[in-house]
């Protein structure tokens, strides 16, 4: 199920948690009640070193946490001047978590929002998964937007089995990104882009409950 707007969530009193950047991993641990994360690898021509951050909010609503993933390189693009290898840009980002005891999380939901600028005849294509270290990867969204199209875009994509993450351990907790821009029968001498930078971003709802 698919729809266009971000839903709130909340696990108690409110919580904001810094932004942690790939470069300041080394951040202080989580009071012994909080959920937090921190870049552990980045891997991938969309993601060099200091280009995505992370931070966890909480919100009014539903008992969840808010994971909001942001990039500043992945944009693909295709026409005019840009390079061939510019037409795919790819991230696999592991975050690692740090779990109250007794706790566990899942991803229910997930919000995704970028932008475009298509010619006609160009495609654009957003592709995403994530799961926990040892554990396959079988939630894959995939957006596709076909030109004319030019602005802001966004997705939603609500899991309908949550896959919590096992109790006891350390498990880091992984996102594979990509964007591709296909020029097609577009203008070759117009530039065509498609991204998740800028003002994009990822947002994970993440359902917080007790281990059994």
């Amino acid at each position: 199920m698919k729809h266009s707007k971000a839903l709130a969530a909340a696990l108690g009193a409110a919580l904001v948690l810094p932004a942690l950047t790939a470069t300041a991993a080394a951040a202080a641990g989580p009071a012994p009640d909080d959920l937090a994360f921190e870049v552990a690898t980045l891997t991938g021509g969309g993601c060099p070193a200091g280009t995505v951050s992370v931070a966890l909010t909480r919100d009014d609503g539903r008992d969840d946490f808010l994971l909001t993933v942001r990039s500043s390189a992945m944009r693909a693009e295709g026409g005019g001047d840009s390079p061939q290898t510019a037409s795919r840009k790819n991230c696999q980002i592991s975050l690692k978590s740090h779990v109250p005891e007794g706790k566990t999380f899942a991803v229910r939901q997930v919000d995704y929002s970028g932008a475009a600028h298509l010619e006609p005849g160009a495609t654009g294509t957003m592709k995403e998964t994530h799961y926990f270290q040892g554990m396959p990867a079988n939630n894959v969204q995939t957006k596709t937007f076909n030109g004319p199209y030019s602005g802001a875009w966004e997705h939603q994509y609500h899991l309908i089995e949550l896959l919590f993450r096992p109790c006891g351990g350390d498990r880091n907790f992984n996102i594979n990104q990509e964007v591709r821009l296909e020029k097609g029968g577009s203008d070759p001498s117009k530039t065509n882009f498609m991204g998740i930078e800028g003002t994009g971003k990822t947002v994970y709802h993440l359902a917080v409950k007790d281990c059994l």
